[in-house]
């Protein structure tokens, strides 16, 4: 995989995985919120699913922050298009 190749990959990863957490966080507040008991319980079973979520998290941020740095690094995403 060329280097070009990764950078287009981690700038969709940007912006795709922004949305889905971001649709993730408003199902869960809905969820909370349209309930009787304004609560939502998170079970950790003996796999440590807990754990694995908070790892597969950690890194779809980190590769979001990257593809985020690289589209503020482009100077050509934030010039008008010349006529």
């Amino acid at each position: 995989m060329k280097k070009g190749e990764f950078i287009t990959i981690v700038r969709l990863w940007g912006f795709t995985s922004t949305l889905l957490m971001s649709v993730v966080l408003y199902v869960t507040f809905l969820s909370i919120f349209l309930t009787e008991e304004k609560a939502i319980y998170v079970a950790v079973n003996d796999y440590g699913e807990g754990l694995t979520e908070l790892i597969i998290f950690s890194i779809t941020l980190f590769l979001a922050f990257i593809g985020y740095i690289s589209l503020l690094r482009d100077k050509r995403l934030f010039r008008s298009p010349e006529l």
